[in-house]
């Protein structure tokens, strides 16, 4: 209210979001695939990610660890993945499972 009476209303409000963070979606589309390599630990293993939901929300062919986070705040994402989850800490895992979202894509 003081800004305003003052005739500084301009400085009023919240800040607007970063170009650079309304340019995620088009960033996340232009993929081909994403992924999500997380590792085990009890701090992450604790932890929610918004990135799931993102690269979900873009419809993108995702590949990610299978950590409790994922199974437990997204299991139907999970389960519908299927072989687009790799163990954590296994590279090779990995590399599978982007060729298989590469070849045959589950969204």
């Amino acid at each position: 209210r003081a800004a305003a009476a003052s005739g500084d209303a301009g400085s009023v409000g919240c800040p607007s979001r970063s170009s650079a963070a309304l340019a995620i979606p088009d960033y996340i589309n232009a993929c081909d695939v994403v992924t999500l390599p997380y590792r085990r630990g009890p701090v992450i293993d604790m932890a929610s990610s918004c990135k799931i939901a993102e690269y979900l929300y873009c419809r993108r062919p995702v590949v990610a660890t299978r950590t409790p986070n994922l199974l437990e705040n997204f299991a139907e994402q999970a389960t519908q993945l299927g072989s687009a989850i790799c163990a954590p800490g296994d590279p090779v895992d990995m590399a599978r499972a982007i060729s298989r979202q590469l070849q045959d894509p589950v969204i």
